[in-house]
């Protein structure tokens, strides 16, 4: 079953044909090896084990506590020998240590010899198979070309590409970006791109009809995986990517931002979407950047809210990945900005759906509303106050309404007054008292006393 992992314990001289037949075979139905399935393969650390071989595991480079994956051999559409070639490479860059050695880092590449001429074979085909599209064009009755935009599917070695634009060498993963560049549209004269990079906004773009062609769309995600789209995201954009970073927290050379937060300034709402993927919290967690993130996203947050980006904001808030707790204090921060109240309204509106019941942070957030902010906004966050408490908290209602007294908000003071029912003890009394009393209200200073203590 695809994801599926069984822990099993067996002696490093066991053959490979023998851990098959004992341990994979009965996943697969107790398969013999004569009804294997067709490109069925073993992989350890991406490279192929032969399973009808008698050669030990240790043999094969398989060592304690090593993951051994079932997988299936990708069939080429259309551009055969380039899928080869990637294929080769993937194997050359995730090499198995000889018996006794431990398996190499993510930081030590293969040597040059091993991976150069790979390199230089993949951009001979490239240019090769442009050309061949030439001749193509220039004759109607050839074959035409496999790429997705004139196929309308998938190439099958995109999902080689989506394993080698996480490799640590440059090199590889610029030599990949223009191999998926060229699978999604090879020359053009191919026919209008239904899936691709767009030049200024660097998203992942899909430029047909969602019904249509939207399963086209997520399958090019699916295949380059969300970190890959990232990073031809920053390379469309003709960024330099260091690939010991990941791709979100990447910083720009001069502007010192994020990809999270180069995003949330982008003119072009296409180019988050196409990174939300990314912010899934489990794949986060498990590449160790989940902490990182999640600052890159308090920050993204904070400049769509400050710059009055309330269509964006509910996407980045919907991932998760930042916490109610900050939203809350975002939005303190928000409603101290000055102007542009129906922008502050919009904003306020949008991050309220993703605090949730207020608890002990209440009194800070609502007064400072109550003294910078619209009546709406008040309302908002009132209504969130008193979403699980029975009645009205006069007590923090009496805070807020001394604060919109103390900055003349008359606004927000009449809201106040007429969600002030019950009675609250002197004590709780005596700020609105003084608050009112300095600016000579009688009239509320004496409906206060009468109603507002006991």
């Amino acid at each position: 079953r695809k994801n599926s992992l069984q822990c099993v314990r067996c002696g490093e001289h066991t053959p490979v044909q023998l851990f098959w037949e004992r341990y994979m075979a009965p996943l697969l139905g107790g398969q013999q090896m004569s009804a294997l399935p067709a490109g069925a393969r073993l992989l350890c650390g991406g490279h192929t084990l032969d399973v009808r071989t008698e050669v030990s595991l240790a043999d094969c480079g398989v060592s304690q506590l090593s993951t051994l994956e079932l997988a299936g051999r990708l069939p080429s559409q259309g551009f055969s020998r380039m899928h080869q070639l990637l294929e080769h490479l993937v194997e050359t860059l995730a090499p198995v240590a000889s018996t006794g050695s431990t398996l190499p880092t993510a930081d030590e590449p293969p040597p040059l010899s091993a991976r150069e001429p790979i390199i230089h074979a993949i951009d001979a085909e490239i240019s090769e198979i442009r050309s061949e599209i030439r001749q193509r064009a220039a004759d109607r009755a050839a074959s035409p070309c496999c790429c997705m935009s004139c196929t309308r599917r998938p190439n099958s070695t995109l999902w080689l590409c989506g394993v080698l634009l996480h490799s640590t060498d440059a090199a590889v993963v610029n030599l990949t970006y223009r191999v998926v560049q060229l699978l999604l549209r090879a020359r053009a004269d191919c026919a209008a791109p239904i899936a691709f990079f767009n030049e200024q906004s660097g998203a992942l773009t899909l430029s047909g009809e969602e019904s249509l062609h939207g399963w086209l769309y997520r399958a090019v995600h699916e295949a380059l995986t969300p970190e890959g789209v990232a990073i031809a995201s920053l390379l469309t954009l003709r960024q330099a990517y260091d690939a010991k970073t990941h791709p979100l927290l990447w910083q720009h050379p001069t502007k010192k931002q994020t990809l999270l937060e180069l995003a949330a300034r982008s003119y072009w709402p296409c180019l988050l979407q196409s990174l939300l993927p990314a912010l899934d919290l489990s794949r986060l967690a498990s590449s160790g950047a989940l902490s990182a993130v999640s600052m890159a996203s308090y920050k993204a947050v904070m400049s769509m809210a400050l710059n009055g980006r309330h269509e964006l904001l509910s996407l980045l808030l919907q991932t998760g990945i930042t916490s109610a707790q900050h939203v809350l204090l975002l939005l303190e921060t928000v409603l101290q900005k000055k102007g542009k109240l129906p922008m502050i309204e919009r904003v306020a509106a949008e991050m309220v759906r993703y605090i949730g019941p207020l608890g002990n942070d209440t009194s800070s957030v609502l007064k400072v509303a109550a003294g910078h902010s619209s009546a709406a906004v008040v309302a908002m966050l009132l209504d969130l106050c008193h979403h699980d408490k029975q009645g009205c908290d006069l007590e923090l209602v009496g805070v807020a309404l001394a604060e919109a007294c103390d900055c003349n908000n008359d606004e927000a003071m009449q809201l106040l007054l007429s969600r002030w029912t019950g009675q609250c003890s002197a004590i709780q009394a005596q700020p609105l008292l003084r608050a009112f009393a300095a600016r000579g209200d009688a009239a509320t200073v004496a409906r206060l006393l009468s109603l507002g203590s006991k």
